[in-house]
């Protein structure tokens, strides 16, 4: 269900149940529970089917390596800097011909803002051999700031900049008048919305990097990764103050692994970093608040589901269902009575 009509599919499904359901007891009409217990035992049979049909061998394998810094807000600028690089030293023999994959908010301070950032990334991919770099920043350009992440090579450059913000987080409504107001939030920066949406490429393998709560988004999610191989949620849920937001946060990246048929690696600064199948299975995880790294080869996948196809017209192809339903339901209500 989650192939075809996704998280939108599921809740349209939830609430057909409920219904029948509620029909059934104020009617007693029997039909109406029968077509409730038929959808529940036609789920699992129509999602082997689904899943059968969409089964796709792949094409390629990137051999990737996420690291887990656990860089924390509060931590002195030269502790970001020892945490950064004493792991970069711990996976310098395992890095060759890989892609290194570095979450949001891990890059020190002072690598972030330097304007030889690029000419430092690029200094560790050739020092440690890697086919490529993909790492989150910040990029301060013509007066605007945006969250990005940039897939560096040998020989490009590949960027992203964060469309969906999070609001009091990442963006504030007029900003330029909270800034005179004596509020804490008056120094925060306000970051800009990117404009393109769209995965990074190096040679002929495509990758869709969701920024963070970006991938709470199904349809946005889907329109990213639709012509991509793989997925990357580089992420930050240290303000998370609940490791139950942070599952949530999980979960919600689970989802987007089924809907899209495809692989999604979710690189966090401190956990839950994993690597999940696009089955909904967290086939390779670390463990949360230590510092560590994964290795995975992930299977580059390309065929496009039915949830990434038809994924605009989904809302209104169930608004439109569940008022024909309603109309039906209240017609036999009405002969019921008479």
């Amino acid at each position: 269900m989650l192939k075809s009509g996704g998280e939108w599919g599921l809740d349209f499904i939830i609430i057909l149940i409920n219904t029948l359901l509620f029909v059934f007891l104020k009617t007693k009409n029997t039909k109406h529970l029968y077509t409730a217990i038929a959808i529940i035992i036609l789920l699992p049979v129509y999602g082997l089917i689904s899943n059968n049909l969409e089964s796709e061998k792949p094409f390629s394998k990137l051999d990737t390596i996420i690291i887990q810094p656990c860089i924390y807000d509060g931590d002195l600028p030269e502790v970001k800097r020892s945490k950064f690089f004493t792991l970069l030293k711990k996976i310098e023999d395992k890095c060759k011909n890989k892609v290194l994959i570095i979450p949001e908010s891990s890059l020190p301070d002072d690598i972030q803002r330097s304007y030889e950032r690029d000419e430092i990334m690029r200094a560790i991919l050739n020092r440690f051999k890697l086919n490529a770099i993909l790492y989150n920043t910040i990029i301060e350009e013509n007066d605007n700031v945006f969250n990005s992440n940039i897939l560096l090579t040998e020989n490009s450059k590949d960027r992203y900049d964060k469309n969906h913000l999070m609001l009091f987080g990442e963006y504030f409504p007029f900003h330029s008048i909270i800034q005179k107001l004596p509020l804490a939030v008056a120094n925060y920066e306000n970051f800009t919305a990117g404009k393109k949406v769209k995965p990074l490429q190096f040679g002929k393998i495509k990758i869709a990097t969701p920024i963070c709560l970006e991938n709470i988004f199904q349809g946005y999610v889907a329109k990213i990764s639709k012509n991509a191989n793989l997925i990357v949620n580089q992420t930050d849920d240290e303000w998370f103050l609940s490791k139950k937001a942070k599952m949530l946060h999980l979960a919600q990246a689970r989802l987007k692994a089924i809907e899209n048929n495809r692989y999604l690696i979710r690189a966090t600064n401190n956990g839950y970093t994993v690597l999940i199948n696009p089955e909904g299975k967290i086939v390779k995880d670390l463990i949360i608040d230590k510092a560590g790294f994964l290795k995975a080869k992930i299977p580059l996948l390309k065929k496009q589901t039915i949830f990434q196809k038809i994924y605009p017209f989904i809302p209104y192809i169930f608004l439109f269902i569940f008022i024909i339903l309603l109309v039906i339901s209240g017609k036999d209500e009405k002969s019921n009575n008479s």
